[in-house]
């Protein structure tokens, strides 16, 4: 997650509230010189920020400031984690918006009553048709795309949708 601020960030600030304490850090720090005007020139400084939330403990900061690699790493897990859970929860939701396009009574068969065998190849015949139809329309591979979205390069911090069919 990038950031801004016109003050250079500490690579760590600790919060305490309630017997929490929230740990944000600042990563991949560079100074940019930005023009205000032709004259003047502003100082920015851009970051990425974690932030990690734990108990309150004696010697936290102690701790924070001797592993400070594995605190940071600990953030950007827990970054990952929560992204991609959101991800797949809308995922997720998409898909169950397109279940009923697959569901037996939505899609065009017809089964008669009896089937004797002078019909049952033509029952067959039919039911494959539409089922084909189903299983390898646009709206399957729609449904597959969702399901890939965790495997998509970028995941969960560059994420592509597919675009739902009309049908």
């Amino acid at each position: 997650m990038k950031a801004e601020s016109s003050n250079r960030p500490s690579a760590y600030q600790i919060s305490i509230s309630e017997g929490k304490a929230t740990i944000k850090f600042a990563v991949n720090i560079e100074k940019v010189d930005v023009a205000i005007d032709e004259t003047e020139k502003d100082v920015v400084f851009k970051y990425d920020s974690y932030a990690l939330i734990t108990n309150d403990r004696q010697e936290l900061e102690d701790d924070v400031s001797e592993n400070l690699e594995q605190w940071i790493e600990a953030a950007k897990q827990e970054e990952i984690r929560k992204l991609s859970e959101a991800v797949r929860a809308k995922r997720d939701k998409l898909l169950a918006e397109t279940d009923k396009e697959f569901a037996l009574d939505r899609v065009n068969l017809t089964i008669p009553e009896k089937v004797t065998a002078s019909t049952m190849l033509n029952v067959i015949k039919d039911i494959f048709s539409e089922l084909g139809a189903v299983c390898n329309g646009s709206m399957a591979r729609y449904r597959q795309a969702l399901r890939d979205i965790p495997q998509q390069e970028g995941f969960p911090y560059d994420v592509k949708y597919p675009i739902k069919p009309n049908n």
